[in-house]
């Protein structure tokens, strides 16, 4: 199942963002994928789509994967918020969590099929803040143009 939450305006009819709930499939990464290029094209941002389209991927599927351990009937919430500098883009699950400070001081392994969420949120995002508990990510992009 997938719910898609409808965009917050306000009073002056600005957009504060999208958000969706989706269950824990890979397939429903691409209905928030799609939704988010479809934000970013109407406002003019379609140079970000490829960072924002890797960057809810691979989170998203982070979530799935490890958070909820692929269980479907758990949910993974994903927003995002577009401002006058920034495309902020946040990404939570009930799972456990992980150690991301620990995380952050290793180099990926390149022979392993896990392990560069980290490396992808430092290349494609100018910060990323995990919750204390590492269930939870925000991610800011700066906005060109």
């Amino acid at each position: 199942m997938l719910r898609v939450k409808r965009a917050r305006r306000t009073a002056r009819g600005r957009n504060l963002g999208s958000a969706w709930t989706i269950a824990s499939v890979p397939a429903a990464v691409d209905v928030v994928c799609l939704g988010a290029r479809a934000a970013l094209e109407r406002r003019r941002l379609a140079a970000h789509c490829f960072a924002v389209d890797l960057l809810l991927r691979e989170f998203l599927n982070n979530a799935i994967i490890h958070g909820h351990r692929s269980v479907r009937r758990r949910r993974v919430r994903a927003g995002m918020r577009i401002t006058r500098k920034w495309i902020v883009l946040r990404i939570a699950d009930r799972g456990a969590g992980f150690d991301w400070r620990a995380r952050r001081r290793e180099p990926p392994d390149a022979t392993s099929p896990c392990g560069r969420g980290m490396a992808i949120g430092a290349a494609y995002a100018q910060q990323v803040q995990f919750s204390p508990r590492g269930n939870a990510v925000t991610l800011w992009i700066e906005r060109q143009g």
